[in-house]
Parts: structure tokens; C-alpha cells; sequence
């Protein structure tokens, strides 16, 4: 499947040091023109707001989002965010209890990434297919997903595997969960804990 993308951004992308994959990502962004656009946000100053790429991307996205900071997110100002990745994979009602858990893990996750930089790239072409595969009734637990095993080897090539939710989250005898990737980062980061977290 050809997935077209503006040429003039991808260049201005890896000549700014972007990788080829998340350049291309970003490219294939700017194919077509914004849906929506809001008349007092026409006329702003791209290098202090972000507004008209968050409407390009705020089209062209399922479950995850990239949020860039803007001018004023500088050392010692609260104020603004910086660069932040946005999850939304969860399109049904949840407990208080899982909304919460889900979010702390996350958070502890993106922080076992920041630290041990895998790299759980996968083809697109994977990531569509799992989509597919979780739009189906108990996906959860009777289906299997596109997965890199070989995350720790960050410049292979990908070798990927249909895992269950449950093998990606607790491993395999060949492959670290992310639920233990986590508890390591717990353990080597707060090291006065000596307990398993999960």
C-alpha cells in the first residue's frame, strides 16, 4: 500500500535530524488540507503556537498523538508543556480504579522508554492490522497482536510476532514484558523499594 506524503516536509524533517520513520509519519500529515479550521485562529504565529498543526494532526490520528510544546515552554517555566506523547486507546467506560492504574502505568512506562530506549518501532502496516484485530469482541483476550520482540536490539531490523496481550505485558521465556521493564526502572530508580511493584 502506497502512503503518500509531502515531500518538501519529509526533506525539511531529516535535514533537521528526524528520523526517516517518524519524518515520514509527520509527511504523511501534511497530504491534505485541515477539515476544520477556526476563523480567530486563522492568523497566529507558527513559532509560538501550535495551533495549525494540531489541526492537521487532531485529523489524522487513532490512538496516539504527539503534543509539541510551544515558544514559551522554557527551562523554569511551568507554564507550558513540553514535547508529550498523547494516549487514547480506550474507547469504552472504565472503573476509577482502572483509569488510574492505566495511567500511572503509562506514565512509569514512558519513564522505563526515556531510560532504556528500546525501540518498539513497527511497521505500519502491523499497527494497522492490530487495530483491526482489536475492534473485535474480547480481542482482549482471545486475540493476538503484531509485536517487535527484538526491542533491545534498537538497530535490527524488526522481528515481529503475534503475541497475546498477556505475553506482551508479562513476557515470554525469550522476551521482557513491559510490566517487567517497568519494575526494573521501579527497582533501579527507587532502589529503597525492594518490593515487586506488580
Amino acid at each position: 500500500m502506497i502512503q503518500w506524503i509531502n515531500i518538501w516536509v519529509f526533506n525539511k524533517l531529516t535535514e533537521s535530524g528526524f528520523d526517516d520513520i517518524l519524518a515520514h509519519h509527520f509527511a504523511h500529515l501534511y497530504v491534505r488540507d485541515p477539515i476544520v479550521i477556526f476563523n480567530e485562529r486563522v492568523h497566529q504565529d507558527n513559532n509560538k503556537e501550535t495551533d495549525h498543526f494540531e489541526n492537521i494532526q487532531s485529523t489524522n490520528w487513532q490512538t496516539l498523538r504527539f503534543k509539541p510544546p510551544t515558544q514559551a515552554a522554557v527551562p523554569g517555566n511551568n507554564k507550558t508543556p513540553g514535547w508529550r506523547v498523547e494516549l487514547r486507546p480506550m474507547e469504552i467506560s472504565i472503573t476509577d480504579f482502572e483509569n488510574a492504574a492505566y495511567a500511572t502505568f503509562s506514565v512509569l512506562l514512558s519513564r522505563a522508554i526515556l531510560k532504556y530506549k528500546p525501540n518498539f518501532y513497527l511497521p505500519i502496516s502491523y499497527a494497522e492490522k492490530n487495530m483491526k484485530i482489536a475492534h473485535f469482541r474480547d480481542s482482549v483476550v482471545k486475540n493476538t497482536f503484531y509485536y517487535r520482540t527484538n526491542f533491545q536490539n534498537v538497530k535490527e531490523d524488526p522481528k515481529v510476532a503475534k503475541l497475546s496481550l498477556d505475553q506482551i505485558f508479562n513476557g515470554t521465556d525469550s522476551m521482557e514484558g513491559l510490566i517487567s521493564i517497568v519494575d526494573r526502572y521501579i527497582k533501579e530508580t527507587f532502589p529503597q523499594s525492594d518490593e515487586t511493584l506488580f
